[in-house]
């Protein structure tokens, strides 16, 4: 028997919430949602969690060049605490998850497995991903398969760009549960849904795409959705661990702010991300080897700093477990401030020494206040004048021109008569 959770597609705007019917599954996840930051708390359900260290075997099934599965593999070995280089790191990211139950798990790289000739063929369905998980070591275990830019899976750009999940070694017993994942190449089927923000979306804003850290949208985009569904891999592995609203269609720890990149981010945009000058690509991680990726935000508080980002998504999803907080904080925000301001500010300057009460505050000298208030009022009273005396010779020259010009006519015109008269014969 086996589970099967499926995080966000970026480019959705509604929650959709069915189930899939499968013979090996007994429930299927299904979720997409618009890149909102969800607000809440996620709720622990009292399961198991994969702590401790947590080795991550790689299934690499289809054609993958050394270049794209060194990229995957030292992303994963820059999980590891003991390769940390200067922050922010992918190190430091993946330390977040020590949030949940107070232990983060220590990732280590384990086995990787080669099927390039594709032995179950180029289009495969959930049972068959579930399958050639369990090729790799089981116990403490993640096996992550890996699919290439030609291979089909169930759902794949139409309702999910990744999953994780569990399934049996052994069919007739309960305890030999492993963890498993998935992430597909989606360079050639859907880099608009499952490569964003470096290839542009198919829906919703047309913002430029970020150029690639590494260089490969494909894989890079494979590296957004592997950070994705290993925190809800280890923090919910058995459906009964850390996640967010109804069982079949849970948030869990990265997929409950999805698009989110850095701060300041909305719908369609990342928020703020590094950029590497020397080949303009964007980032927000360092890695082994120089590396460098662009991961998504895990939430710590469930708090947000903008109150509407929390209400809102709130009401919509129906959810309304701390809500009060957002809604009365504010409020008290906002009547402490007035009272502090009205007991804080400066006194009004027209208002006399008697009746302000400066004396009782042993912080202003009263006398001085005053000298130099008066100071001000004289300086602008000498202003003023200044004004009004430049105003009034304006006027005045204004005058003065005015008669000067018509005694210039005047004299103008009796002479023109006196020389007309001389020429009358």
């Amino acid at each position: 028997m086996t589970s099967v959770r499926y995080f966000p597609t970026l480019t959705s705007v509604l929650l959709i919430l069915s189930t899939l019917p499968d013979t090996s599954l007994a429930t299927t996840r299904k979720l997409a949602t618009l890149y909102q930051h969800q607000p809440l708390v996620l709720n622990y359900h009292n399961g198991p969690l994969l702590k401790g260290t947590v080795t991550v075997n790689l299934i690499w099934y289809g054609n993958f060049s050394p270049i794209q599965t060194s990229i995957i593999a030292d992303f994963v070995q820059a999980m590891n605490s003991g390769n940390v280089p200067p922050p922010p790191s992918v190190a430091s990211w993946w330390q977040t998850t020590e949030n949940y139950k107070g232990e983060s798990s220590n990732i280590v790289l384990g086995a990787q497995i080669l099927d390039e000739n594709c032995s179950l063929g180029k289009s495969l369905t959930t049972s068959q991903i579930v399958n050639l998980a369990s090729k790799a070591p089981a116990k403490d275990s993640i096996n992550v398969v890996l699919t290439a830019a030609d291979v089909l899976v169930d759902g794949f750009c139409t309702s999910n760009c990744g999953t994780h999940g569990s399934g049996l070694t052994n069919p007739k017993d309960a305890q030999s549960k492993f963890a498993y994942a998935w992430v597909g190449n989606s360079v050639s089927q859907c880099p608009g849904q499952c490569a964003w923000p470096f290839h542009q979306p198919i829906y919703g804003p047309q913002t430029q795409p970020l150029e690639a850290p590494n260089g490969d949208v494909g894989v890079d985009g494979m590296v957004i959705n592997l950070a994705t569904v290993l925190p809800g891999t280890v923090t919910d592995p058995f459906d009964s661990g850390y996640f967010q609203g109804p069982a079949i269609a849970p948030l869990e720890a990265v997929t409950a702010c999805p698009g989110i990149f850095g701060s300041g981010a909305y719908l369609g945009y990342t928020g703020f991300v590094l950029t590497d000058k020397a080949t303009s690509s964007s980032y927000n991680a360092q890695g082994v080897k120089g590396r460098k990726y662009l991961l998504p935000a895990m939430p710590i508080s469930g708090a947000s700093m903008n109150p509407a980002r929390s209400i809102g998504p709130a009401f919509v999803c129906g959810v309304y477990k701390n809500v009060w907080v957002f809604v009365l904080g504010p409020i008290l925000g906002a009547t402490t401030t007035t009272l502090t301001y009205s007991v804080l500010r400066v006194p009004d300057v027209e208002k006399t020494k008697e009746s302000i009460k400066i004396k009782d505050n042993p912080y202003l000298d009263t006398d001085l206040y005053f000298d130099v208030t008066e100071l001000y009022r004289e300086k602008e009273r000498k202003r003023q004048e200044e004004e009004e005396e430049e105003e009034i010779r304006g006027k005045s020259r204004e005058i003065l021109g005015f008669l000067r010009i018509e005694v210039y006519l005047e004299v103008r015109v009796d002479t023109w008569t006196e020389v007309a008269k001389s020429r009358v014969p």
